[in-house]
């Protein structure tokens, strides 16, 4: 079998190192999600998605650097919240990652906390305008976003361990297809009952939080912990003919029994797409 999956991160490293000219690639991260849930006193779903720009350039000396960045609206200034991107980041090895632009994304932080007349003493709180969105300050806080979504370098073989965002599932992949076309990996697991519940926690905090209660987290937990929590998840990978052209599909049932018996059903499906959308000129972009 070609071992294509394996040495795509490989190979953009073998291009870093084969000569002082830069050379680039271009590639759509697009993100869609779906959500639904289902109890005996409601329901409810939702649905949307988000588009990331990545540039890969190879560096000399065998360096690798690859930005992000979000794709604006047409028309409309990119929403000062936003300023974690773009942000750069150069690779020289296997465990060295470090961002290149950090001194201009803290700019970018401190020019959103002085229009919303705030100080760092804001950031981790919680706010809701449409949607409920929590103020980061930490530049280093989007590399988990981007670890999130990053597919290239993935061990994507027969018998390879995949572990879910957030360590909240573990299971092992097996080749289901091979062609010339698309080679598809597929796993199955358990969602770790522990997560779920700290998961929901962390979304009782964030309400109380909103509301302005005094309850404690330790009440909270006692509520929690009269739950029964379960859930299973099957992750899909479509890897193309290009050079980098992945999609991930995950897919996550769970269930929840209260004290009463009464049950809860939860159902999200999340794919995230990557491709090469166009080649760059060998420039530097910097």
């Amino acid at each position: 079998m070609i071992r294509r999956i394996a040495g795509i991160y490989t190979a953009l490293l073998m291009l870093a190192m084969s000569g002082p000219a830069f050379a680039a690639e271009r590639y759509e991260i697009l993100i869609s999600y779906e959500t639904k849930s289902e109890g005996e006193m409601s329901s409810g779903s939702s649905r949307g998605s988000y588009l990331y720009v990545e540039e890969v350039h190879a560096r000399e000396n065998g360096c690798l650097e690859r930005s992000f960045d979000i794709v604006d609206n047409p028309g409309q200034p990119r929403p000062l919240v936003e300023w974690q991107v773009p942000v750069r980041l150069l690779r020289c090895g296997p465990d060295d990652r470090k961002i290149v632009n950090e001194a201009q994304m803290i700019a970018r932080r401190d020019h959103f906390l002085e229009e919303i007349e705030a100080t760092m003493e804001v950031c981790g709180k919680h706010y809701f305008t449409w949607m409920v969105f929590k103020i980061e300050c930490d530049p280093r806080a989007i590399l988990e976003t981007i670890d999130r979504y990053d597919l290239v370098s993935l061990r994507l073989e027969d018998g390879a361990n995949y572990t879910l965002s957030g360590n909240s599932g573990k299971a092992t992949l097996s080749q289901v297809s091979s062609d010339l076309d698309e080679q598809t990996f597929v796993a199955n697991g358990q969602i770790d009952p522990a997560f779920l519940r700290a998961q929901e926690l962390r979304q009782l905090e964030i309400l109380e939080e909103l509301s302005g209660s005094s309850r404690s987290s330790e009440e909270m937990k006692e509520e929690l912990a009269a739950k029964n929590y379960s859930g299973e998840f099957t992750v899909t990978f479509a890897v193309g003919p290009a050079l980098g052209e992945i999609t991930r599909t995950i897919v996550q049932e769970m269930q929840i029994i209260d004290a009463n018996g009464s049950i809860e059903t939860r159902w999200r499906e999340e794919i995230t797409q990557r491709k090469r959308v166009e080649p760059m000129s060998e420039s530097d972009p910097s």
